[in-house]
């Protein structure tokens, strides 16, 4: 009878311990997923680089705006804050930035080139001589004001873009355009605040 036990029992006493094995093998895997997050943080970190080389090409979007608006002063006669041939560096200055970052590889010397000229062309604005007679426009400082907000935002923002590269000049060229922007737009301001005063607005 007892033989005759094991044999009728023996079948489903082995096929608990194989379910205890499975079970032994799920925790095994359960305990290696960990491994996975780090495959996503590093398609994350690699993500979050093109979005940064993004951040550059707004930048110089935003540094073209500032010209648009200089460009569009002169056209309505204005009093002129900058010479003409300043304003056409800091368009090519933003050209040469989307440049740099565009190829598959970043450009690191046109970019570092670029950058400075671009903080050398806007420390400009509000360079031109100033005329006898006023012509000028609260809206349109305002306007200029808000581009050189842009683009000293622009510089913050870009700047992660290149803390990885140990870049010093690149990261020194872009705060300087960040620094020039936010002292420009201020200067600006202050003029805005005087013409208003002066127009009776």
């Amino acid at each position: 009878p007892w033989k005759r036990w094991r044999l009728r029992f023996g079948k489903p006493e082995i096929k608990k311990w194989a379910n205890v094995e499975e079970k032994a093998d799920q925790k095994e895997q359960l305990a290696q997923a960990p491994e996975q997050p780090q495959e996503q943080e590093q398609k994350t970190e690699s993500g979050e680089l093109k979005i940064e080389r993004e951040k550059v090409k707004e930048l110089a979007e935003a540094a073209k705006g500032v010209a648009r608006i200089l460009r569009e002063r002169e056209r309505e006669g204005l009093n002129p804050l900058i010479d003409e041939s300043h304003i056409s560096r800091i368009a090519a200055a933003a050209d040469r930035c989307e440049t740099a970052v565009g190829s598959e590889n970043i450009n690191k010397e046109e970019l570092d080139a670029a950058l400075g000229s671009l903080a050398s062309a806007l420390d400009q604005i509000g360079n031109a001589p100033r005329s006898r007679n006023v012509n000028d426009s609260v809206e349109s400082l305002t306007k200029v004001i808000r581009r050189l907000k842009d683009v000293e935002n622009g510089a913050s923002n870009a700047r992660p873009a290149l803390m990885g590269s140990n870049e010093t000049s690149l990261l020194a060229h872009l705060h300087r355009v960040e620094n020039v922007a936010r002292e420009k737009w201020l200067s600006l301001a202050s003029r805005r605040s005087k013409l208003a005063a002066y127009l009776g607005k």
